[in-house]
C-alpha cells in the first residue's frame, strides 16, 4: 500500500505503509526510502559524470549517483553508501563487527534499543515531525517494520526511563498525557549514538 513517495527529488520511489522487507523503505528515515536518499537530499547531491569518479575515458558522459561518505554510528569510522543498493543504502553501521559489538550488550534487546535512539535522533533533526520529537505511539508504529520484535508503548516507556536518567533522551510534555522525546545532541558529541545503548 503506497502512502507517499521519497522526498529525494532524483528518486521519488514509492514508500509503502509498512515495509517489512530488507529494503525498509521509510522505516529508518521518515520521508525517504533509505539513508542514501536522505543524505543526498540534505547535501544537494545529484548524478555526476562517472568519469569524475573513475578517471576512465570510456566512462565519460555516463551519469551515475556518486557514493556518499558517512560515519559509523558505533566506531565513527567513515564508509561509503551507494544509491540503489537496497540492502546497504540505509545502513548506519560500517560493518557486522560494529553490529556485533552492539549485540554484546544484550543480544535480545540491544538492537531494538538502538532503533529507538536512532528514531528519536531522526525526529530531533527531521522537519517531518510537526511537534517536538517523537512519541512512544509513533515509535511503536515504526516497529511494525520489524514484526519479530514485540514492542509496545509500555515497553518503550520502560526503555526510555534509563536513557532519560542518563540524559541522552529528553522528554517534552506536548499535550496533556502526551510526551514526545528528543535526543541530547550535545552528548552525541562525546559518544556516538550506538554506544549509548
Amino acid at each position: 500500500m503506497k502512502i507517499s513517495t521519497c522526498n529525494y527529488e532524483s528518486c521519488s520511489r514509492e514508500i509503502p505503509l509498512v515495509d517489512v522487507s530488507t529494503s525498509k523503505k521509510g522505516v529508518w528515515f521518515t520521508g525517504f526510502c533509505n539513508r542514501y536518499c536522505k543524505e543526498a537530499h540534505e547535501r544537494g547531491i545529484t548524478k555526476v559524470d562517472m568519469f569524475t569518479l573513475t578517471g576512465h575515458s570510456r566512462h565519460k558522459n555516463h551519469l551515475v549517483y556518486p557514493p556518499i561518505t558517512i560515519d559509523c554510528d558505533y566506531c565513527q569510522q567513515p564508509y561509503d553508501i551507494q544509491y540503489g543498493k537496497d540492502k546497504r543504502n540505509y545502513q548506519v553501521l560500517c560493518s557486522r563487527k560494529c553490529f556485533g559489538e552492539i549485540l554484546k550488550q544484550n543480544p535480545k534487546k540491544a538492537f531494538p534499543k538502538y532503533l529507538i535512539l536512532h528514531w528519536i535522533r531522526e525526529a530531533t533533526i527531521n522537519q517531518h515531525y510537526a511537534n517536538i520529537g517523537i512519541t512512544a505511539s509513533q515509535l511503536t508504529i515504526k516497529f511494525k517494520g520489524y514484526p519479530n520484535y514485540n514492542i509496545n508503548n509500555r515497553s518503550i516507556g520502560g526503555m526510555l526511563k534509563l536513557y532519560k536518567a542518563r540524559g541522552i533522551v529528553i522528554a517534552h510534555e506536548i499535550a496533556p498525557n502526551t510526551v514526545a522525546y528528543t535526543i541530547n545532541l550535545d552528548l552525541l558529541k562525546e559518544k556516538p549514538l550506538a554506544k549509548w545503548v
